[in-house]
């Protein structure tokens, strides 16, 4: 992997918010929003909270989990990385995990085999969809990694379906996209990054916090300290 640039949180939010922003959570803020957007001005203050409070309505939880230490980088991967890159465990894709494994490889392969339950179908079929556009058509578009450092297993925090379609293709193909990767050597204490027991019970704690503050704040705070 080699790091581009250092950047900051601002723009790491910014171009995950792009690739978020057909969801239909944001039908009614296009008109207002879009253009600051597709079009950030990353030294905006105001631009940059608006885009913040925007990612918050879907990506709250998610982005409250990471590390506070996390330094942002726009970075170029290279074929040997893909090997080390792993889906987000969440939603459907343990469902898709290749002989147990949340390797993006493996669970490419498991696609080409089908080996997969029918329950997932349609998210297969929408991700050899992307593949079909890919080869077909160049895709720059931003994903969002996160790890310990370059050299440990990475975690898609965005992009997860077009980094499988890609694999799908080539590992060239994974290496295409604008890649932004975010470190921490704290990245272990997360749940997105490591999903095992205590980590899990760290997350809980936190999500509980966060819906019932009052109730849980004294005994919660004791355990995801």
């Amino acid at each position: 992997m080699k790091i581009i640039r250092p950047t900051t949180e601002a723009e790491a939010i910014a171009e995950f918010l792009k690739s978020e922003f057909y969801q239909k959570e944001y039908h009614a803020d296009r008109r207002l929003h879009e253009t600051l957007v597709m079009n950030p001005n990353l030294t905006d203050a105001e631009e940059n909270r608006i885009r913040r409070n925007l990612l918050y309505r879907r990506h709250r939880v998610t982005w409250n989990e990471l590390p506070s230490d996390v330094r942002w980088f726009q970075v170029q991967l290279e074929i040997e990385d893909v090997a080390r890159l792993r889906v987000f465990p969440r939603g459907h894709w343990p469902k898709l995990k290749g002989g147990g494994s949340m390797a993006v490889e493996d669970i490419a392969r498991s696609i080409r085999q089908r080996d997969f339950s029918a329950d997932v179908a349609e998210d297969v079929s929408a991700i050899q969809a992307i593949a079909y556009r890919l080869r077909h058509q160049p895709d720059n578009s931003s994903v969002l990694l996160i790890g310990v450092d370059p050299l440990h297993p990475i975690t898609i925090l965005e992009g997860n379906h077009r980094v499988v379609a890609a694999a799908l293709t080539s590992r060239e193909c994974v290496t295409s996209f604008n890649t932004y990767a975010g470190f921490s050597a704290s990245m272990t204490s997360c749940f997105w990054y490591e999903t095992n027991l205590e980590n899990m019970v760290r997350y809980a704690c936190r999500r509980l916090l966060d819906v019932q503050p009052d109730l849980f704040r004294g005994w919660i705070q004791r355990w995801a300290a």
